[in-house]
């Protein structure tokens, strides 16, 4: 796969995003291909690898929406509608990564 920035949760001691279903990433892990390189900071950067698994939860989500607004807070409340809407209506989902 091709490096791509995402918006990031570490959280019980994982690795969350929140992608559409239409995202390359949520394809592979729907055709059971889960593993998963993650680079941190930059595609160069240090890099580990992890399992990924499609995830609902409902008390992940909460934190990933308070955290996000901490940690994004410039761009938070530009996305914040897409990723709480995209979540109830299933066009996005919670993507966790297991470190390996």
């Amino acid at each position: 796969g091709k490096s791509a920035e995402i918006w990031f949760l570490y959280h019980n001691g994982a690795v969350w995003v929140c992608s559409p279903t239409t995202t390359h990433r949520v394809k592979r892990v729907q055709a059971g291909k889960t593993q998963a390189k993650i680079a941190v900071g930059k595609a160069d950067g240090p890099t580990f690898t992890a399992k990924g698994s499609l995830v609902k939860d409902e008390a992940v989500n909460k934190v990933m929406f308070e955290t996000f607004a901490k940690k994004y807070a410039d761009g938070w409340s530009s996305y914040e509608k897409q990723f709480k809407e995209g979540l109830a209506n299933g066009s996005r989902t919670l993507v966790r990564y297991d470190p390996q």
